[in-house]
């Protein structure tokens, strides 16, 4: 699963974030390539940095990254379900942070 994948080593970092990300409507795994295209809009309490990005289009994508700013988790929403996407984003602002 492009985008999706994990090292068991960054497990613990996504315990938490992971299921609120996957849990949004629409999530598709993300392409690697648009990570770097991505800025950090908030750093959880383990240390992981959550990335978004908007590509050209206006679809919204969001990245997990490690302490050493590798990408660990990659994910987009379609339009119709940005919303689902800013709420997990308050979601893990609200609870993980």
């Amino acid at each position: 699963m492009l985008g999706r994948s994990w090292h068991p080593l960054t497990a613990p970092r996504l315990q938490e974030a992971r299921p609120i990300l996957e849990a949004v409507p629409g999530m598709t795994p993300a392409h690697h390539r648009d990570f770097n295209s991505s800025n950090p809009i908030m750093r959880l309490r383990d240390g992981t940095a959550v990335r978004a990005w908007k590509n050209p289009l206006g679809v919204d994508h969001i990245f997990l990254a490690d302490r050493d700013g590798k990408m660990i988790y990659g994910g987009f929403v379609g339009w119709i379900h940005s919303e689902g996407l800013n709420q997990a984003i308050s979601q893990m602002r609200s609870n993980l942070t």
